[in-house]
Protein backbone atom coordinates (compact mmCIF):
# COMPACT_ATOMS: atom_id res chain seq x y z
CA UNK A 1 0.00 0.00 0.00
CA UNK A 2 2.88 2.38 0.72
CA UNK A 3 4.16 1.86 -2.80
CA UNK A 4 0.88 3.01 -4.33
CA UNK A 5 0.84 6.16 -2.16
CA UNK A 6 4.37 7.03 -3.28
CA UNK A 7 3.49 6.63 -6.95
CA UNK A 8 0.45 8.85 -6.61
CA UNK A 9 2.57 11.53 -4.96
CA UNK A 10 5.13 11.39 -7.75
CA UNK A 11 2.45 11.63 -10.38
CA UNK A 12 0.93 14.71 -8.79
CA UNK A 13 4.34 16.38 -8.66
CA UNK A 14 4.96 15.61 -12.33
CA UNK A 15 1.99 17.76 -13.31
CA UNK A 16 3.90 20.89 -12.32
CA UNK A 17 7.25 19.87 -13.75
CA UNK A 18 8.91 22.89 -15.38
CA UNK A 19 9.08 23.14 -19.16
CA UNK A 20 12.26 23.95 -20.99
CA UNK A 21 12.50 26.00 -24.14
CA UNK A 22 11.09 24.35 -27.23
CA UNK A 23 13.53 21.93 -28.80
CA UNK A 24 11.47 21.48 -31.96
CA UNK A 25 9.52 23.97 -34.06
CA UNK A 26 6.96 22.07 -36.13
CA UNK A 27 5.88 22.67 -39.74
CA UNK A 28 2.99 21.02 -41.54
CA UNK A 29 4.25 18.88 -44.42
CA UNK A 30 3.39 19.77 -48.00
CA UNK A 31 0.91 17.42 -49.69
CA UNK A 32 1.31 17.06 -53.43
CA UNK A 33 -0.78 15.79 -56.34
CA UNK A 34 -4.14 14.24 -55.53
CA UNK A 35 -3.61 14.75 -51.77
CA UNK A 36 -3.52 18.52 -52.25
CA UNK A 37 -6.94 18.81 -53.93
CA UNK A 38 -9.47 20.72 -51.84
CA UNK A 39 -12.30 18.21 -52.31
CA UNK A 40 -10.19 15.26 -51.14
CA UNK A 41 -10.20 14.22 -47.48
CA UNK A 42 -7.37 12.10 -46.11
CA UNK A 43 -6.76 10.43 -42.78
CA UNK A 44 -3.22 9.19 -42.06
CA UNK A 45 -2.97 6.21 -39.70
CA UNK A 46 0.59 4.81 -39.63
CA UNK A 47 4.04 6.28 -40.38
CA UNK A 48 7.66 5.07 -40.54
CA UNK A 49 10.99 6.53 -41.73
CA UNK A 50 14.41 5.20 -42.70
CA UNK A 51 16.83 8.02 -43.41
CA UNK A 52 15.08 10.48 -45.72
CA UNK A 53 12.70 7.81 -47.00
CA UNK A 54 9.35 7.82 -45.17
CA UNK A 55 6.14 5.92 -45.73
CA UNK A 56 2.62 6.42 -44.40
CA UNK A 57 -0.65 4.52 -44.60
CA UNK A 58 -4.04 6.17 -44.56
CA UNK A 59 -7.59 6.41 -45.86
CA UNK A 60 -8.65 8.53 -48.82
CA UNK A 61 -12.22 9.64 -49.49
CA UNK A 62 -13.41 12.00 -52.17
CA UNK A 63 -16.59 13.10 -50.40
CA UNK A 64 -16.54 13.27 -46.63
CA UNK A 65 -20.33 13.19 -46.21
CA UNK A 66 -20.68 10.16 -48.47
CA UNK A 67 -17.22 8.66 -48.44
CA UNK A 68 -15.97 6.16 -50.95
CA UNK A 69 -13.03 5.06 -48.86
CA UNK A 70 -9.83 3.85 -50.44
CA UNK A 71 -6.72 2.74 -48.58
CA UNK A 72 -3.60 4.62 -49.68
CA UNK A 73 0.15 4.46 -49.22
CA UNK A 74 2.02 7.77 -49.30
CA UNK A 75 5.73 8.39 -49.59
CA UNK A 76 8.24 11.11 -48.76
CA UNK A 77 11.81 11.14 -50.03
CA UNK A 78 12.92 14.31 -48.22
CA UNK A 79 12.56 13.35 -44.57
CA UNK A 80 8.82 13.94 -44.24
CA UNK A 81 8.67 17.45 -45.69
CA UNK A 82 6.63 16.62 -48.81
CA UNK A 83 4.25 13.71 -49.44
CA UNK A 84 2.49 12.11 -52.41
CA UNK A 85 0.45 8.96 -53.01
CA UNK A 86 2.30 6.01 -54.48
CA UNK A 87 -0.39 3.30 -54.27
CA UNK A 88 -4.15 3.08 -53.73
CA UNK A 89 -4.62 -0.57 -54.59
CA UNK A 90 -5.38 -1.76 -51.07
CA UNK A 91 -8.90 -2.64 -50.02
CA UNK A 92 -10.06 -1.22 -46.71
CA UNK A 93 -13.24 -3.17 -46.06
CA UNK A 94 -14.64 -1.21 -43.11
CA UNK A 95 -13.32 2.18 -44.15
CA UNK A 96 -11.77 2.90 -40.75
CA UNK A 97 -8.10 2.25 -41.41
CA UNK A 98 -7.93 0.28 -38.17
CA UNK A 99 -7.32 -2.97 -40.03
CA UNK A 100 -3.77 -1.84 -40.82
CA UNK A 101 -1.64 -2.39 -37.74
CA UNK A 102 1.96 -1.78 -38.82
CA UNK A 103 3.85 -0.12 -41.65
CA UNK A 104 7.66 -0.14 -41.57
CA UNK A 105 10.23 1.45 -43.87
CA UNK A 106 13.00 -1.16 -43.57
CA UNK A 107 15.52 0.52 -45.88
CA UNK A 108 15.47 2.80 -48.93
CA UNK A 109 13.69 0.27 -51.17
CA UNK A 110 12.22 -2.25 -48.77
CA UNK A 111 9.00 -1.73 -46.79
CA UNK A 112 6.35 -3.94 -45.19
CA UNK A 113 2.71 -3.48 -44.21
CA UNK A 114 0.36 -5.77 -42.30
CA UNK A 115 -3.37 -5.44 -41.89
CA UNK A 116 -5.59 -7.73 -39.90
CA UNK A 117 -5.39 -10.69 -42.27
CA UNK A 118 -2.51 -10.02 -44.69
CA UNK A 119 1.11 -8.94 -45.07
CA UNK A 120 2.30 -6.91 -48.05
CA UNK A 121 5.89 -6.18 -49.03
CA UNK A 122 7.65 -3.95 -51.54
CA UNK A 123 11.24 -4.42 -52.67
CA UNK A 124 11.31 -1.66 -55.31
CA UNK A 125 10.69 1.48 -53.31
CA UNK A 126 6.91 1.14 -53.30
CA UNK A 127 6.29 0.69 -57.04
CA UNK A 128 4.79 -2.77 -56.53
CA UNK A 129 3.36 -4.49 -53.44
CA UNK A 130 2.93 -8.24 -53.11
CA UNK A 131 1.20 -10.30 -50.44
CA UNK A 132 3.61 -12.43 -48.40
CA UNK A 133 2.78 -15.91 -47.12
CA UNK A 134 4.32 -18.59 -44.93
CA UNK A 135 4.26 -22.24 -46.02
CA UNK A 136 3.06 -23.24 -42.55
CA UNK A 137 0.02 -20.95 -42.87
CA UNK A 138 -0.92 -21.73 -46.50
CA UNK A 139 -3.42 -24.37 -45.38
CA UNK A 140 -5.00 -22.11 -42.74
CA UNK A 141 -8.07 -20.19 -43.82
CA UNK A 142 -8.11 -17.67 -40.99
CA UNK A 143 -4.90 -15.94 -39.91
CA UNK A 144 -4.57 -12.82 -37.78
CA UNK A 145 -1.37 -10.81 -38.21
CA UNK A 146 -0.36 -8.85 -35.11
CA UNK A 147 3.06 -7.30 -35.64
CA UNK A 148 6.21 -7.30 -37.78
CA UNK A 149 9.67 -5.81 -37.26
CA UNK A 150 13.04 -5.83 -39.06
CA UNK A 151 16.43 -5.24 -37.42
CA UNK A 152 18.13 -4.83 -40.81
CA UNK A 153 17.35 -5.29 -44.50
CA UNK A 154 17.33 -9.10 -44.20
CA UNK A 155 16.41 -10.12 -40.65
CA UNK A 156 12.83 -9.83 -39.43
CA UNK A 157 10.15 -11.29 -37.18
CA UNK A 158 6.36 -11.49 -37.43
CA UNK A 159 3.68 -12.85 -35.11
CA UNK A 160 0.35 -14.38 -36.11
CA UNK A 161 -2.64 -16.07 -34.56
CA UNK A 162 -4.77 -18.80 -36.14
CA UNK A 163 -7.37 -21.33 -34.96
CA UNK A 164 -6.14 -24.39 -33.13
CA UNK A 165 -7.98 -27.18 -31.38
CA UNK A 166 -10.83 -25.39 -29.54
CA UNK A 167 -10.83 -28.11 -26.85
CA UNK A 168 -7.16 -27.52 -26.06
CA UNK A 169 -5.87 -24.06 -26.97
CA UNK A 170 -8.55 -22.22 -28.92
CA UNK A 171 -5.96 -20.32 -30.97
CA UNK A 172 -2.27 -20.79 -31.71
CA UNK A 173 0.11 -17.83 -31.54
CA UNK A 174 3.03 -18.28 -33.89
CA UNK A 175 6.43 -16.65 -34.41
CA UNK A 176 7.74 -16.40 -37.98
CA UNK A 177 11.22 -15.22 -38.92
CA UNK A 178 12.91 -14.27 -42.18
CA UNK A 179 16.56 -14.01 -43.20
CA UNK A 180 16.04 -12.80 -46.77
CA UNK A 181 14.27 -9.49 -46.24
CA UNK A 182 10.78 -10.99 -46.04
CA UNK A 183 10.70 -12.92 -49.30
CA UNK A 184 10.25 -16.12 -47.32
CA UNK A 185 8.89 -16.57 -43.79
CA UNK A 186 9.65 -19.66 -41.72
CA UNK A 187 8.01 -21.01 -38.59
CA UNK A 188 10.19 -20.44 -35.50
CA UNK A 189 8.12 -20.98 -32.36
CA UNK A 190 4.59 -21.04 -30.94
CA UNK A 191 2.92 -20.87 -27.52
CA UNK A 192 -0.62 -20.64 -26.08
CA UNK A 193 -0.24 -16.97 -25.19
CA UNK A 194 -1.66 -13.79 -26.67
CA UNK A 195 1.27 -12.42 -28.70
CA UNK A 196 0.81 -8.71 -29.44
CA UNK A 197 4.23 -7.22 -30.30
CA UNK A 198 7.59 -8.44 -31.52
CA UNK A 199 11.08 -7.07 -32.05
CA UNK A 200 14.14 -8.22 -33.99
CA UNK A 201 17.55 -7.25 -32.62
CA UNK A 202 19.79 -9.16 -35.05
CA UNK A 203 22.34 -11.93 -34.50
CA UNK A 204 19.64 -14.44 -33.49
CA UNK A 205 18.09 -12.21 -30.80
CA UNK A 206 14.31 -11.67 -30.81
CA UNK A 207 11.58 -10.73 -28.36
CA UNK A 208 7.83 -11.28 -28.25
CA UNK A 209 5.49 -9.40 -25.91
CA UNK A 210 2.07 -10.57 -24.69
CA UNK A 211 -0.98 -8.65 -23.51
CA UNK A 212 -0.33 -9.75 -19.91
CA UNK A 213 3.21 -8.36 -19.92
CA UNK A 214 5.07 -11.64 -20.39
CA UNK A 215 8.23 -11.15 -22.45
CA UNK A 216 9.76 -14.04 -24.42
CA UNK A 217 13.45 -13.62 -25.33
CA UNK A 218 15.74 -15.75 -27.47
CA UNK A 219 19.40 -15.28 -28.32
CA UNK A 220 19.73 -18.22 -30.73
CA UNK A 221 16.84 -18.03 -33.24
CA UNK A 222 14.25 -19.57 -30.87
CA UNK A 223 16.19 -22.71 -30.05
CA UNK A 224 16.07 -21.66 -26.40
CA UNK A 225 13.55 -19.21 -24.96
CA UNK A 226 13.61 -17.18 -21.74
CA UNK A 227 10.21 -16.35 -20.22
CA UNK A 228 9.54 -13.47 -17.84
CA UNK A 229 6.80 -13.20 -15.26
CA UNK A 230 3.58 -11.31 -16.06
CA UNK A 231 3.56 -7.63 -15.17
CA UNK A 232 0.43 -7.90 -13.05
CA UNK A 233 -1.06 -10.41 -10.60
CA UNK A 234 -4.34 -12.26 -10.98
CA UNK A 235 -5.99 -10.03 -8.34
CA UNK A 236 -5.51 -6.97 -10.57
CA UNK A 237 -7.61 -8.07 -13.52
CA UNK A 238 -8.90 -4.51 -13.95
CA UNK A 239 -5.45 -3.48 -15.18
CA UNK A 240 -4.97 -2.37 -18.76
CA UNK A 241 -1.54 -3.10 -20.18
CA UNK A 242 -0.92 -0.74 -23.07
CA UNK A 243 1.69 -1.14 -25.82
CA UNK A 244 5.37 -1.70 -25.17
CA UNK A 245 7.73 0.96 -26.54
CA UNK A 246 10.90 -0.75 -27.67
CA UNK A 247 14.28 -0.04 -29.25
CA UNK A 248 17.42 -1.93 -30.14
CA UNK A 249 18.75 -1.79 -26.59
CA UNK A 250 17.46 -3.73 -23.58
CA UNK A 251 15.47 -0.74 -22.34
CA UNK A 252 11.69 -0.92 -22.73
CA UNK A 253 8.78 1.23 -21.58
CA UNK A 254 5.23 0.06 -21.02
CA UNK A 255 2.20 1.99 -19.86
CA UNK A 256 0.39 0.10 -17.12
CA UNK A 257 -2.98 1.55 -16.16
CA UNK A 258 -4.18 0.41 -12.73
CA UNK A 259 -7.68 1.67 -13.35
CA UNK A 260 -9.10 0.78 -9.94
CA UNK A 261 -6.12 0.96 -7.59
CA UNK A 262 -4.43 4.17 -8.72
CA UNK A 263 -7.13 5.95 -10.74
CA UNK A 264 -4.36 7.25 -13.02
CA UNK A 265 -1.82 5.78 -15.44
CA UNK A 266 1.84 5.45 -14.64
CA UNK A 267 4.75 3.91 -16.46
CA UNK A 268 7.21 1.12 -16.00
CA UNK A 269 10.70 1.13 -17.44
CA UNK A 270 12.71 -2.05 -17.82
CA UNK A 271 16.38 -2.80 -18.37
CA UNK A 272 16.87 -6.46 -19.23
CA UNK A 273 20.07 -8.06 -18.05
CA UNK A 274 19.95 -11.75 -17.15
CA UNK A 275 16.40 -11.36 -15.89
CA UNK A 276 13.57 -8.88 -16.27
CA UNK A 277 13.37 -6.03 -13.77
CA UNK A 278 10.96 -3.10 -13.87
CA UNK A 279 11.33 0.35 -12.33
CA UNK A 280 8.70 3.02 -11.87
CA UNK A 281 8.89 5.91 -14.33
CA UNK A 282 6.85 9.09 -14.19
CA UNK A 283 6.31 11.09 -17.38
CA UNK A 284 5.14 14.71 -16.92
CA UNK A 285 1.54 15.45 -17.76
CA UNK A 286 0.96 17.79 -20.70
CA UNK A 287 -2.09 19.52 -19.25
CA UNK A 288 -5.75 18.70 -18.87
CA UNK A 289 -7.15 15.26 -17.97
CA UNK A 290 -4.45 12.67 -18.48
CA UNK A 291 -5.23 9.37 -20.15
CA UNK A 292 -1.86 8.13 -21.29
CA UNK A 293 0.49 8.25 -24.25
CA UNK A 294 -0.89 8.41 -27.78
CA UNK A 295 2.40 7.70 -29.54
CA UNK A 296 6.12 7.40 -28.83
CA UNK A 297 9.14 7.24 -31.11
CA UNK A 298 11.45 4.24 -31.01
CA UNK A 299 13.95 3.81 -28.19
CA UNK A 300 16.70 3.29 -30.79
CA UNK A 301 18.20 6.71 -30.05
CA UNK A 302 18.90 8.84 -26.99
CA UNK A 303 16.27 11.41 -27.95
CA UNK A 304 12.75 10.01 -27.61
CA UNK A 305 9.53 11.98 -28.05
CA UNK A 306 6.03 11.07 -26.89
CA UNK A 307 2.60 12.61 -27.38
CA UNK A 308 -0.16 12.23 -24.80
CA UNK A 309 -3.89 11.96 -25.46
CA UNK A 310 -4.36 15.50 -24.14
CA UNK A 311 -1.10 16.93 -25.42
CA UNK A 312 -2.49 20.40 -26.21
CA UNK A 313 0.44 21.38 -28.38
CA UNK A 314 3.00 19.75 -26.10
CA UNK A 315 5.55 17.06 -26.85
CA UNK A 316 7.02 15.04 -23.96
CA UNK A 317 10.73 14.60 -24.62
CA UNK A 318 13.57 12.49 -23.22
CA UNK A 319 17.24 12.94 -24.08
CA UNK A 320 18.48 9.87 -22.17
CA UNK A 321 16.49 7.11 -23.89
CA UNK A 322 13.48 7.32 -21.63
CA UNK A 323 15.11 7.55 -18.20
CA UNK A 324 13.89 11.11 -17.53
CA UNK A 325 11.29 13.28 -19.28
CA UNK A 326 10.25 16.92 -19.61
CA UNK A 327 7.58 18.84 -21.49
CA UNK A 328 8.57 20.56 -24.71
CA UNK A 329 6.46 23.45 -25.97
CA UNK A 330 5.76 22.63 -29.61
CA UNK A 331 4.92 25.44 -32.00
CA UNK A 332 3.11 24.42 -35.17
CA UNK A 333 4.42 27.38 -37.09
CA UNK A 334 2.75 27.65 -40.47
CA UNK A 335 -0.83 26.72 -39.63
CA UNK A 336 -3.43 27.28 -36.95
CA UNK A 337 -3.91 23.51 -36.73
CA UNK A 338 -4.31 22.31 -33.16
CA UNK A 339 -1.85 19.49 -32.34
CA UNK A 340 -4.43 17.69 -30.23
CA UNK A 341 -3.79 13.96 -30.74
CA UNK A 342 -1.21 11.90 -32.55
CA UNK A 343 -1.29 8.73 -34.67
CA UNK A 344 2.45 8.10 -34.80
CA UNK A 345 5.92 9.54 -34.18
CA UNK A 346 9.20 8.63 -35.83
CA UNK A 347 12.56 10.17 -36.73
CA UNK A 348 13.90 10.80 -40.23
CA UNK A 349 17.49 11.63 -41.20
CA UNK A 350 19.41 14.29 -39.22
CA UNK A 351 17.23 13.74 -36.11
CA UNK A 352 14.15 15.27 -37.74
CA UNK A 353 10.96 14.14 -35.93
CA UNK A 354 7.94 13.36 -38.10
CA UNK A 355 4.42 12.72 -36.82
CA UNK A 356 0.74 12.42 -37.69
CA UNK A 357 -1.41 14.90 -35.78
CA UNK A 358 -5.18 14.82 -35.48
CA UNK A 359 -7.96 17.35 -35.35
CA UNK A 360 -11.74 17.06 -35.21
CA UNK A 361 -12.08 17.81 -38.92
CA UNK A 362 -12.30 15.57 -41.94
CA UNK A 363 -8.52 15.31 -42.41
CA UNK A 364 -5.38 15.19 -40.31
CA UNK A 365 -1.84 16.28 -41.13
CA UNK A 366 1.76 15.09 -41.20
CA UNK A 367 4.19 17.53 -39.57
CA UNK A 368 7.96 17.58 -39.17
CA UNK A 369 10.08 19.29 -36.52
CA UNK A 370 13.08 21.54 -36.94
CA UNK A 371 15.39 21.84 -33.97
CA UNK A 372 15.29 25.28 -32.35
CA UNK A 373 18.66 27.03 -32.17
CA UNK A 374 18.12 29.44 -29.28
CA UNK A 375 15.65 30.88 -26.79
CA UNK A 376 15.51 34.01 -28.93
CA UNK A 377 14.28 31.94 -31.87
CA UNK A 378 11.58 30.35 -29.72
CA UNK A 379 10.41 33.72 -28.45
CA UNK A 380 10.35 35.14 -31.97
CA UNK A 381 8.07 32.34 -33.14
CA UNK A 382 5.82 32.86 -30.13
CA UNK A 383 5.67 36.59 -30.89
CA UNK A 384 4.97 36.24 -34.61
CA UNK A 385 2.35 33.55 -34.10
CA UNK A 386 0.23 35.43 -31.62
CA UNK A 387 -2.66 37.49 -32.98
CA UNK A 388 -4.23 40.40 -31.06
CA UNK A 389 -7.38 42.06 -32.39
CA UNK A 390 -9.11 44.41 -32.78
CA UNK A 391 -6.46 47.09 -32.39
CA UNK A 392 -7.49 49.77 -31.45
CA UNK A 393 -10.01 48.16 -29.10
CA UNK A 394 -12.99 49.56 -27.25
CA UNK A 395 -14.72 46.49 -25.78
CA UNK A 396 -13.65 42.86 -26.26
CA UNK A 397 -9.98 42.20 -27.01
CA UNK A 398 -9.13 38.78 -28.45
CA UNK A 399 -5.70 37.17 -28.05
CA UNK A 400 -4.94 34.00 -30.06
CA UNK A 401 -1.57 32.47 -29.15
CA UNK A 402 0.41 29.35 -29.97
CA UNK A 403 1.09 29.08 -26.22
CA UNK A 404 -1.78 27.23 -24.52
CA UNK A 405 -2.89 27.51 -20.88
CA UNK A 406 -0.53 30.39 -20.08
CA UNK A 407 -1.14 33.60 -18.07
CA UNK A 408 -1.59 36.86 -20.00
CA UNK A 409 -0.91 40.23 -18.34
CA UNK A 410 -1.80 43.73 -19.58
CA UNK A 411 0.20 46.72 -18.26
CA UNK A 412 -0.26 50.45 -18.65
CA UNK A 413 2.55 52.89 -19.56
CA UNK A 414 3.50 53.19 -15.87
CA UNK A 415 4.07 49.43 -15.57
CA UNK A 416 0.94 48.75 -13.54
CA UNK A 417 -1.01 45.57 -14.25
CA UNK A 418 -4.57 46.49 -15.24
CA UNK A 419 -5.93 43.17 -16.56
CA UNK A 420 -4.91 39.53 -16.65
CA UNK A 421 -6.26 36.20 -17.83
CA UNK A 422 -5.30 32.70 -19.01
CA UNK A 423 -5.20 31.38 -22.56
CA UNK A 424 -7.50 28.41 -23.09
CA UNK A 425 -6.49 24.91 -24.14
CA UNK A 426 -6.85 26.26 -27.68
CA UNK A 427 -4.65 29.31 -27.00
CA UNK A 428 -7.51 31.82 -26.96
CA UNK A 429 -8.32 34.57 -24.46
CA UNK A 430 -10.99 37.29 -24.57
CA UNK A 431 -10.66 40.33 -22.27
CA UNK A 432 -13.05 43.24 -21.86
CA UNK A 433 -11.10 46.53 -22.00
CA UNK A 434 -14.12 48.86 -22.00
CA UNK A 435 -13.37 50.09 -18.45
CA UNK A 436 -9.74 50.98 -19.17
CA UNK A 437 -8.77 54.61 -19.73
CA UNK A 438 -7.73 55.67 -23.20
CA UNK A 439 -4.09 54.92 -23.87
CA UNK A 440 -1.43 52.46 -24.98
CA UNK A 441 -1.04 49.13 -23.15
CA UNK A 442 1.52 46.31 -23.30
CA UNK A 443 0.50 42.64 -23.48
CA UNK A 444 2.87 40.07 -22.00
CA UNK A 445 2.65 36.30 -21.65
CA UNK A 446 4.19 34.20 -18.91
CA UNK A 447 6.11 31.63 -20.99
CA UNK A 448 6.92 29.23 -18.14
CA UNK A 449 8.94 31.85 -16.28
CA UNK A 450 10.13 34.48 -18.78
CA UNK A 451 7.67 37.31 -19.47
CA UNK A 452 7.49 37.84 -23.23
CA UNK A 453 6.11 40.97 -24.85
CA UNK A 454 3.47 39.93 -27.39
CA UNK A 455 2.57 43.40 -28.56
CA UNK A 456 0.93 46.69 -27.73
CA UNK A 457 -2.65 47.86 -28.13
CA UNK A 458 -4.47 51.14 -28.19
CA UNK A 459 -7.59 51.34 -26.01
CA UNK A 460 -10.12 53.90 -27.17
CA UNK A 461 -11.45 54.50 -23.66
CA UNK A 462 -14.91 55.53 -22.55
Amino acid sequence: MKKFILLLTLLSLSVISPEAKAQYLWHSAELKGYLAQKNVNHWFERISCFGDKCIAYGILSRNYMQPEDLAMICQSTDGGRTWSIIDTGFVDEDGSGNRTKVIEQIDAGNAVLIDKYRMFHTFDGGKTWNEQRSERLDSVNYVLWWDVHFSDSLTGIAITEYPGDPLITGTIDTVLITSDGGRHWNFAWSAPHHFRQCHSYGAGKFRVFTDSGIVFTTYNNWKKVQISKPLYDDKFRSDVLLPFFIGNSDTMIVEWNKAVTLLAPFYKRSTMLEYLTWDSLIIPVAGGPYWGVDAMSSLDRDTVIAFQYTGWNKITISTDRGATWKLDTSFLIDTAFNMEDCNGLTFANNNVPVGIFLDSGASNIIAYGVQAQSKVENYEYLHYHTFIYPNPASSDLIIQSSDFLRPIHIYDILGREVLHGMTSSEGRLTLNVSDLPQGVYSILIDHFGPMILLGKIVVMGK
